[in-house]
């Protein structure tokens, strides 16, 4: 060491004197290993979440396609559906309901038709068209079709629209049984399974169609 001076070193690393010798020991950097670490734990979250909306997804499924064969299960004995007293309606209800459960998780997406995402009205269009039923595109021509019926008859695959007034159509879904129903919500959700008995649906329900 010229002039008896010490060296100056960065912070990464210091010296150790060992049996009468200097030594220049590293320091290992805590970034990269921070760094894996909060990756770890966001991947960790992330998987947990994904957990989360797989199970109730299929919590949601599994309640689509009991509604859809509710009555059919009726029509049996013990519990058990009979082909020879289902009637034509009935098998497509529940061929509808094998349709919604699939879209479940699906972005809403602007203008979108399907499959790969959907607005409110783009969802009902495309699950009907799917069994071979079909309606106009536009949510307020789609509540001009159909039987109109009573929200205390409602049936699986009834179509249900909302407004803010009884003039104005702004929202659209399927009922899907149980006091539920299946739609397309807004920007940045997904199609999901959503009870109708709320305020704000109570408040805004505007008219069922019956188109099965």
């Amino acid at each position: 060491m010229a002039g008896g001076k010490m060296p100056l070193l960065s912070r990464k690393c210091k010296i150790k004197k060992v049996k009468n010798r200097y030594k220049i020991i590293y320091r290992k950097n805590p970034r990269p290993m921070l760094a894996v670490v909060a990756f770890t734990l966001l991947m960790a979250c992330m998987a947990g979440h994904m957990v989360k909306e797989d199970v109730r997804n299929t919590e949601a499924e599994k309640l689509i396609l009991q509604g859809a064969r509710l009555k059919s299960q009726k029509s049996g004995q013990n519990g058990e559906s009979n082909e020879n007293s289902v009637t034509r309606e009935e098998k497509m209800r529940y061929l509808l309901g094998e349709v919604l459960a699939s879209q479940l998780g699906k972005p809403y997406m602007h203008n979108g038709e399907g499959p790969e995402g959907f607005d409110c009205s783009g969802l009902v269009k495309y699950a009907y068209g799917q069994i071979g039923i079909e309606i106009p595109r536009v949510a307020a021509d789609q509540a001009e079709t159909g039987i109109i019926v009573d929200d205390g008859m409602l049936n699986f695959g009834d179509v249900l629209f909302f407004g803010e007034s009884p003039g104005e159509i702004t929202h659209v879904g399927i009922y899907t049984g149980y006091g539920c129903m299946i739609h397309a919500p807004k920007p940045g959700d997904a199609v999901r399974l959503e009870r109708i008995d709320n305020e704000y649906y109570k408040k805004a329900f505007v008219r069922a169609v019956r188109l099965i």
